[in-house]
């Protein structure tokens, strides 16, 4: 599983920022010219507050629109690589009352061999909550629960919400009339860096991964390629009701971000060359 996450060790810090950031353009540029003239349509699901739309616009480089503050993407929504809807990423809305609504028309597509490629955007329960809502106006917040014991019981639903979706979609992959891959792309690093091997353990390990094995039997490896990648668009403290739940993880830096993001795009153009 190298490719989950890069190790401490990997890091070059010869190279600088800068440098890093410029070869992650390009990559995006590679990326762009790839699905323009390959006329694909990437999707990218995943429950509410995983990070959706803000690595779809990093994707696209759409640098003013990434924003650190979580809404609710309220329909699907379409990002064009270029002027024509020629190749373009669809991003699906997480809330479960919207996914019943605006996923029936996305599973089809993937049934129909209308998609090269699904993005499962998962977070390891680092749901982002509305700025709006406070512990105790959540609707998992019990009376006398502490902020951890609220902390835990948000991750462990959130968790529980991953794997449904997974559920939910694997069927349609197992459908696809063409071939299809899909990337388990684990944001928020920066949350749970200090604890990748037991999260890598929880996707590669666990419930999730035994639905994984089950597209890969039921379709085979040539028509069904699957990748566990991690990476972190922002770093940014997890915050419910203005309190931090969970700071940056203590030694994840800029370095570690811009490696594992240029991880993510040097698989996603192996995927569409």
């Amino acid at each position: 599983m190298a490719d989950f996450f890069t190790v401490l060790g990997a890091v070059d810090t010869s190279i600088s920022l800068w440098e890093k950031s410029k070869g992650i353009l390009g990559k995006i540029a590679m990326l762009k010219k790839w699905l323009i003239e390959g006329r694909k349509t990437i999707v990218i699901l995943g429950a509410g507050g995983t990070g959706k739309t803000t690595l779809a616009h990093y994707l696209t480089d759409d640098i003013q629109h990434k924003s650190l503050i979580y809404s609710e993407t309220p329909t699907d929504e379409k990002i064009a690589i270029s002027e024509h809807l020629i190749g373009e990423y669809w991003i699906a809305p997480g809330q479960k009352d919207r996914r019943e609504r605006y996923w029936p028309q996305m599973f089809r597509e993937i049934s129909e061999g209308k998609i090269c490629g699904v993005i499962h955007v998962v977070s390891h329960g680092y749901h982002s909550i509305d700025a709006r809502i406070s512990i105790e106006n959540h609707v998992l917040y019990q009376a006398g629960m502490t902020d951890n014991d609220f902390f835990q019981a948000l991750l462990q639903k959130n968790r529980a919400t991953e794997l449904s979706i997974l559920q939910e979609i694997k069927h349609r992959i197992k459908d696809s009339k063409k071939k299809i891959w899909m990337i388990t792309l684990v944001l928020k690093q920066d949350l749970w860096w200090n604890e990748k091997e037991s999260v890598q353990d929880f996707y590669t390990k666990g419930a999730y991964n035994e639905e994984i094995a089950e597209i890969q039997a039921h379709r085979g490896r040539r028509d069904f390629e699957h990748l566990y990648i991690s990476a972190s668009i922002v770093a940014n403290n997890f915050v419910v009701g203005g309190k931090i739940l969970q700071p940056v993880t203590q030694g994840y830096d800029e370095n570690l971000r811009l490696l594992n993001l240029s991880e993510l795009l040097k698989q996603l153009n192996g995927f569409l060359t």
